[in-house]
């Protein structure tokens, strides 16, 4: 017997037995979720978009633009004046004022939204703007972030995260600061 094998044997002799983990059952929100969601996305400093229509969140898009904005969309049907295949380094975002991205999941318990990886071209686009919105279908809300963690799973990807409302930071003097770490606003277009 080798000295692997003998261990091995002798750590089996002292292994403690498995136990079953505990059910852990989740209180589910019974309130209409998408009210929910808008109050509490309020609540954390963000902001609903205007309309549930995609052409309306477009006409936002062309006035910043025509305004000299710099907009980053990585929204199918949603057009900036950034070109989103034309970006290969993360340096290049550090004009952008506005990055529209999609989301495919927000909670109704915190005002957040999901991120993937997938639907960005850098992970810094999400951070480096100055104004995010999000867009996600009214479908998409979940009740708390419980559920969102199990449809999360589901989702391809190696990294996301959740946001909820504009950076704000307390830190300096205990002096409420937006944007120190990211975004100024963040707004949230749930389309229909």
């Amino acid at each position: 017997m080798t000295s692997r094998d003998s261990f091995l044997a002798r750590f089996k002799d002292t292994a403690i037995s498995g136990h079953a983990l505990p059910s852990l059952e989740f209180a589910k929100i019974e309130a209409p979720l998408k009210e929910l969601f808008s109050e509490l996305l309020i609540k954390v400093g963000g902001q609903l978009g205007t309309s549930n229509k995609k052409q309306a969140l477009q006409n936002f898009v062309d006035l910043q633009i025509e305004d000299g904005y710099q907009v980053l969309s990585l929204v199918n049907g949603i057009k900036g004046n950034r070109n989103p295949l034309e970006i290969t380094s993360p340096h290049q975002l550090s004009d952008i004022d506005y990055t529209i991205t999609p989301s495919s999941i927000a909670v109704a318990e915190n005002g957040s939204v999901w991120i993937d990886e997938e639907q960005l071209i850098t992970r810094n686009s999400v951070f480096i703007c100055q104004h995010l919105i999000a867009v996600t279908s009214v479908n998409n809300i979940v009740g708390t972030l419980n559920e969102a963690i199990k449809k999360i799973n589901k989702i391809a990807g190696n990294w996301g995260c959740f946001v909820s409302g504009p950076s704000k930071t307390a830190d300096i003097e205990q002096a409420l600061v937006i944007g120190a770490h990211g975004p100024m606003t963040m707004t949230v277009w749930l389309i229909e």
